[in-house]
């Protein structure tokens, strides 16, 4: 391909040099001559044709030369030419050949990494889908072991409900078993008597023997299912149940308003009034009444007080009573006051047991 275009070129050239070749022939004709002078122009022509001819037979030389020697040159130029082209290729096949290995070896790396990548992924999708399998199965397991409690709760109270009605029934057929028993037998309570002490102000023990008692019978529920009448007034049940053994069952009573254990307050003195002073020992917790101080972990409070002294001796006492109880258990009324027990109740001897009210009074100045 080189070497036509430097044949073309070639000829071009050749074409141009004609050209310029005839227009200088063109320019040298000389203008023709008179007739009288036939031999002078004869001679000019002769010499005009000789100069005509001259730049053809240049031109046809020169022309051949080329003719002959630009194929040479054509030829080595292509050939130089193909020999600097070969080399530029080879240069260019060889770091395309490189480049084409290095761009093997590192899409034969991005292969490698997007195999790993897409190994991993599957593993990840693997053990994602194991792991919502898993759950799902826990979650199902979770629901059915509800489910199993929920059943086994329900059975469970069910079972529960059929015992404590079946319970129930027993103890309702037993106790309705024993009250037509006791009413066949007529249970009832024998030597019912009051103790030979009062406990309290208007308070005594009462006791009695529960009588018709077979062994096939629980005897304390008897005992409890037993009523008694005592000064008209009916108790369902004793107060509380004693069993002695061989069917000896006893029970006990408290009754109060009892006439025989009424004590009273024969009289009332009026002492002198008391002005004293008192040693208040309060928690630290809370604070000192009026002033103190800090002392071992508590604190001192004294107060200044006024006080009436009211003194009385205690009447209707029977041998064997508790005094004490029964002077701390009786109240009194004085100055329109209500007290339901005495401050102290000391014994004076020969005197007996005596109650003092200290009551407070501004008045006692």
């Amino acid at each position: 391909m080189a070497g036509n275009a430097m044949f073309s070129s070639n000829v071009a050239l050749l074409l141009r040099t004609r050209t310029i070749l005839m227009a200088t022939q063109r320019r040298a004709k000389r203008p023709p001559l008179r007739p009288d002078t036939v031999r002078a122009a004869r001679n000019s022509n002769e010499d005009n044709n000789t100069t005509g001819r001259q730049p053809e037979k240049i031109f046809a030389v020169v022309l051949l030369c080329i003719l002959v020697f630009a194929p040479m040159f054509s030829i080595s130029g292509v050939a130089l030419d193909r020999h600097l082209r070969s080399k530029y290729y080879t240069d260019m096949r060889e770091q395309w050949s490189l480049e084409k290995q290095q761009h093997n070896i590192a899409q034969r790396k991005w292969h490698s990494k997007e195999a790993q990548w897409r190994l991993a992924e599957a593993e990840h999708i693997a053990r994602r889908e194991k792991y919502i399998r898993e759950e799902g199965e826990a979650r199902e397991r979770i629901r059915q072991w509800d489910e199993e409690l929920r059943q086994k709760k329900a059975a469970w109270d069910r079972e529960l409900q059929q015992k404590k009605e079946g319970w129930e029934r027993e103890l309702r057929e037993k106790q309705e078993q024993e009250r037509r028993t006791r009413e066949a037998m007529r249970l009832y309570w024998s030597n019912v008597k009051g103790s030979e002490r009062c406990e309290e102000n208007g308070v005594m023990a009462y006791s009695g023997r529960l009588e018709n008692l077979l062994p096939t019978i629980d005897a304390i529920e008897a005992c409890k299912a037993t009523s008694v009448t005592i000064h008209g007034v009916t108790y369902p049940s004793p107060s509380y149940c004693e069993d002695r053994g061989y069917g000896d069952i006893i029970g006990h009573w408290v009754v109060k308003n009892e006439a025989v254990c009424s004590t009273y307050w024969e009289y009332f003195k009026d002492k002198a009034n008391l002005k004293y002073s008192s040693i208040v020992l309060v928690s630290m917790l809370n604070p000192p009444y009026q002033t103190g101080m800090h002392h071992t972990g508590i604190w001192l409070s004294i107060t200044n007080r006024s006080l009436q002294r009211i003194e009385a001796p205690l009447g209707g006492l029977r041998s064997g009573d508790n005094p004490e109880r029964m002077c701390f258990t009786t109240p009194a009324t004085m100055y329109g006051q209500y007290f339901e027990r005495p401050t102290s109740c000391p014994e004076w001897g020969k005197y007996g047991y005596w109650g003092i009210w200290n009551i407070p009074d501004d008045g006692c100045r």
